[in-house]
């Protein structure tokens, strides 16, 4: 199977795998919001997965895990379970925001470094299949590989 193909399972396994879990939300806001316990026998048919699943992924047993706990420590309290839920949601939303800035300055930093390298050869040129090849400094032996576009 070639690169692309491969990048292609793996982009569609992560889109299943994120259209499971935003399935599981979903469940348990709904039992919450209706007033009932999300277990995970509750949760697995209303999202319509398998309970295995829910136990095999760390990710989805804690969406659970934690939304019983907030739920179990409001029994007595006058704040909703809902609002437990939507609380840690926010706060997942956060960190995950954090954590995609970080993952976009990596990638500006790594676009300018191959800007860098692109600009500091000494010749380079466009094969016939569009792949950069640049001669680096004074070795006739030395080429960079650069797949994409060349330096502006």
């Amino acid at each position: 199977m070639s690169e692309n193909g491969i990048h292609a399972l793996d982009a569609e396994r992560r889109r299943a795998s994120e259209e499971i879990a935003d399935r599981v939300r979903l469940a348990v806001a709904a039992l919450l919001a209706e007033g009932r316990m999300p277990s995970f026998y509750a949760v697995a048919d209303v999202a319509g997965v398998a309970r295995s699943t829910l136990y095999r992924r760390d990710d989805l047993k804690e969406i659970i895990v934690r939304a019983r706990e907030g739920a179990s420590l409001l029994a007595g309290s006058c704040e909703s379970p809902q609002a437990v839920y939507i609380s840690q949601l926010l706060e997942e939303s956060e960190r995950l925001r954090s954590e995609l800035g970080e993952v976009r300055d990596e990638l500006s930093r790594l676009k300018d470094e191959r800007i860098a390298i692109l600009n500091s050869v000494s010749h380079y040129w466009e094969n016939e299949s569009g792949r950069v090849i640049a001669k680096s400094g004074t070795s006739e032996y030395t080429y960079l590989f650069i797949a994409g576009e060349r330096a502006a």
